[in-house]
């Protein structure tokens, strides 16, 4: 406790405004104002807050597991991913739109993802992509996971259908063990023969794409099988798999598909 008394303390305060010696009266005021606030010995003490480090969203987030994420974006607990595989010409596209409009997934198509990121010179992701397909070397499943990634948590949404993942039996393996398991996957077979002539007939009906010529087809089905059926064989040894025969018309597929869905 101080026992100065007003007078010794105004005192004291004058004696130290004559060694200044402001200009003006104005700056004496200020002055002596000044010196009485800050050497006032009942100044109460403020505590300064201990500095708080505030978890971000984003720290929040990276907190969770994958799923976790999902549920928290989406607002809901019921996650669902479905695997869609079928070679070219299988009309898998067309199943997923009416999937879809009908039970409200959100269908993310690998080869459009790849396409958007890497177009996307914003990207970090994405240029880190280009420049390993421009270096003509595979991108390592570890990336494409996490495009795959980013992307459902861009979309917020809990129900996904994969259009053409997983393309390996890596690919399949990771991403249940790293990321979230699927409910199942829906493997829309159909033999080579028929799938050749849809494609032709597709690039007759002016489908605009440079690989509906028949070389190229088959040689996409020669990659469509080495890498997809060891993945189908993994996928069918968890019991994940919902085999349809894609030989029939859209209408029956469509029939078989909805049997799926609501089983």
């Amino acid at each position: 406790e101080n026992d100065e008394t007003l007078k010794e303390f105004l005192i004291r305060g004058l004696s130290e405004l004559a060694k200044v010696k402001p200009g003006n009266k104005l700056e004496v005021v200020e002055y002596f104002g000044k010196w009485l606030l800050d050497n006032n010995p009942n100044k109460p003490i403020i505590d300064e807050p201990e500095e708080v480090i505030i978890n971000t969203a984003n720290n929040y987030l990276d907190s969770m597991s994958f799923k976790e994420q999902l549920q928290h974006l989406s607002s809901c607990d019921d996650i669902q991913i479905i695997f869609i595989l079928g070679g070219p010409g299988s009309g898998k596209g067309t199943q997923c739109k009416q999937i879809v409009d009908k039970y409200g997934f959100i269908q993310i198509s690998t080869g459009d993802l790849f396409r958007k990121f890497v177009n996307d010179t914003t990207n970090e992701l994405g240029n880190e992509i280009k420049d390993i397909m421009e270096r003509g070397e595979l991108v390592p499943t570890k990336l494409v996971l996490k495009m795959l990634k980013e992307e459902m948590l861009r979309l917020k949404g809990n129900k996904y259908l994969l259009d053409g993942f997983p393309r390996s039996l890596e690919q399949a393996i990771m991403f249940e063990k790293d990321i979230i398991p699927c409910d199942f996957a829906i493997n829309f077979k159909c033999n080579d023969e028929i799938l050749i002539e849809r494609c032709l007939k597709r690039a007759e009906n002016g489908s605009g794409r440079i690989d509906d010529n028949k070389e190229t087809i088959i040689k996409r089905l020669t990659t469509f099988h080495n890498e997809t059926d060891p993945t189908v064989e993994y996928l069918a040894s968890i019991n994940k798999i919902k085999e349809i025969d894609a030989t029939k018309s859209v209408d029956q597929v469509w029939n078989h598909v909805k049997i799926i869905m609501e089983s």
